[in-house]
């Protein structure tokens, strides 16, 4: 289980599907995952608080186990085996967040999908699911049917529904079996898993094969070919589908630097970030992410421009304006770096350089002639108002790209 004498580590796994995300450590511990969007209160939160945080641990019981954790390579499919020197126990668990094409369109259920695999001896392991509401406020009722389980949140009566081929005392009661066969593990929000445990494995191959793909059809240099490819896909699944947004963090509140107290929740859109990010993978030959974002923009933009529109440096995944600033005070911060902060007060901010910046970096595509005219005249008319925008803000005073709190200059950055 989750130790709360170790020191957390950023040294994570990251998976997920473009509608929620989650991050294992290097011993299989889920440390951190929000449910069920990425600005969604977290579910697993051992990353800020070890102890109220809450966790999904698969671990070898007993001592003497080392862990090798990886990515399979051109997927974002997670693997951590765990094995005994000079012993033959050994096992693997495979993480995963199902994503790929189904009827035309993406594929991206809101489950967690762990699969348990005995590679040689006579492994034992322990799987804890032990998932805390909204930050860690609230711990679940747990109930058990015949083959799942449901934690539900008594403040808003939410489930999760973990649906199992493990024996289910042994997972409510964190007890530890031997691993003579595959054991899967299907955690869902909402909508529970209620097939055949084999569809899993037909998940697994079938999100396996939309991520390498997806990495063939990345343009990649001679140089750093597995570097570029891994911060393809790291960016794609910052980008929430549903709307087009991009966010700058999976995660709240991981200190700037250590002690002082720049710890903030990243998991919403900056403007100019996202079409920083739109336009590397346009580099890389993504397009798709930049078509959504645009609507996601156009989303933002009045019809009309008027009004002393001026556009704000972040809003939320779902268009929100406001994204008001509180502490969570009941948790201990990553490595004890407090306060540990929900939403971000820089939506208040005045930003002038975000004009160009966003004009700038989706300019490609007026360049790409596999797009429409019809398609890139809307784009044009946003456009058309964001000039207009920065033209009426440029003799003002802002905040600029270092995000100064109560404190306007101005700024050459924003100028130029």
């Amino acid at each position: 289980m989750v130790d709360s004498t170790e020191q957390a580590s950023l040294d994570l796994a990251l998976i997920g599907n473009c509608q929620y995300s989650a991050l294992i450590d290097r011993r299989g511990s889920v440390v951190w995952a929000c449910f069920p969007r990425f600005d969604s209160p977290s579910v697993f939160g051992a990353l800020l608080d070890p102890e109220r945080g809450g966790h999904f641990t698969i671990e070898g019981v007993g001592e003497g186990w080392i862990t090798e954790a990886a990515d399979e390579p051109n997927t974002c499919i997670g693997k951590t085996i765990w094995r005994k020197p000079g012993e033959p126990d050994a096992f693997e668990v495979v993480d995963f967040a199902p994503r790929f094409q189904l009827y035309d369109r993406s594929f991206r259920p809101t489950i967690l999908v762990r699969i348990v695999r005995p590679l040689g001896g006579r492994p034992r392991a322990r799987i804890v699911c032990d998932p805390r509401f909204d930050y860690g406020r609230r711990d679940p009722l747990m109930r058990r049917g015949s083959n799942h389980i449901s934690y539900e949140d008594p403040g808003t009566f939410e489930k999760l529904r973990l649906t199992t081929s493990a024996s289910l005392t042994h997972v409510a009661q964190g007890i530890p079996f031997e691993v003579t066969r595959e054991v899967h593990l299907a955690l869902a929000w909402g909508e529970p898993f209620e097939d055949s445990f084999e569809e899993l494995d037909r998940w697994l191959h079938r999100t396996d094969d939309y991520w390498r793909r997806w990495c063939r059809r990345t343009r990649v240099p001679v140089d750093y070919q597995d570097a570029v490819l891994r911060a393809s896909m790291t960016l794609k699944l910052h980008t929430f589908e549903d709307t087009g947004a991009v966010i700058a963090a999976t995660t709240t509140s991981i200190p700037e630097a250590h002690g002082t107290g720049r710890n903030w929740d990243y998991r919403y859109c900056w403007v100019r970030d996202a079409a920083f990010v739109i336009r590397s993978q346009l580099r890389m030959g993504h397009s798709e992410d930049a078509s959504r974002f645009c609507e996601y923009l156009r989303n933002l933009v009045p019809p009309d421009g008027r009004g002393g529109f001026e556009l704000q440096p972040v809003y939320g995944i779902d268009h929100r304006t406001e994204l008001t600033e509180t502490t969570l005070d009941h948790l201990a911060g990553y490595r004890g770096n407090q306060p540990v902060r929900v939403g971000n007060q820089a939506y208040t901010h005045r930003q002038n350089d975000v004009y160009g910046e966003v004009v700038l970096g989706l300019a490609p595509l007026f360049y790409d002639e596999r797009l429409r005219e019809s398609e890139l005249e809307p784009i044009y008319e946003a456009f058309e108002h964001l000039v207009s925008a920065a033209d009426r803000t440029f003799p003002t005073a802002d905040a600029s790209i270092w995000e100064y709190r109560g404190r306007e200059e101005h700024h050459v950055f924003s100028k130029l």
